[in-house]
């Protein structure tokens, strides 16, 4: 180890609290545990990303997706509890789907959308929409 890398570290360790550098530091899991999704998003632990501070998110993306056109097809990948579905119906009529590996997720994002978006409990790495969208989302999904 350099002298350079080791005061990084040194000053990472300092500076980052214990919880989040352990949390950044994980190695992902290549299995998907859908129980585990709807045990966060039955618990609320990702209703957070329907908050004020995560509007800057939403008004980019889908200010992005309006100078496509008011009627681009959006397929939104991880789409959640639907959030980005809202921003876009007040902004024109659209086909929308949400995807969503979470079925806990898919029935508040059914609940809380408009009629005209469309949501399915399915996996992002097996799913096939079956049609052509002008425009493919994956917000938070990574």
């Amino acid at each position: 180890m350099t002298e350079q890398s080791g005061l990084i570290k040194k000053t990472l360790r300092r500076t980052i609290p214990l919880e989040l550098r352990s949390y950044l530091t994980r190695r992902p899991s290549t299995t998907i545990d859908h129980a585990t999704w709807d045990r966060e998003y039955a618990a609320g632990e990702w209703s957070k990303l329907g908050k004020l501070d995560e509007m800057p998110r939403y008004a980019l993306v889908s200010g992005y997706i309006r100078t496509i056109g008011a009627t681009a097809s959006v397929l939104d990948v991880g789409c959640g509890e639907g959030n980005l579905s809202r921003w876009l119906f007040e902004s024109g009529n659209r086909r929308y789907l949400g995807v969503d590996v979470s079925r806990i997720a898919i029935l508040e994002a059914r609940a809380h959308s408009s009629n005209e978006a469309q949501f399915e409990v399915a996996d992002a790495a097996t799913f096939d929409p079956g049609e052509q969208f002008d425009i493919i989302v994956l917000n938070e999904v990574l």
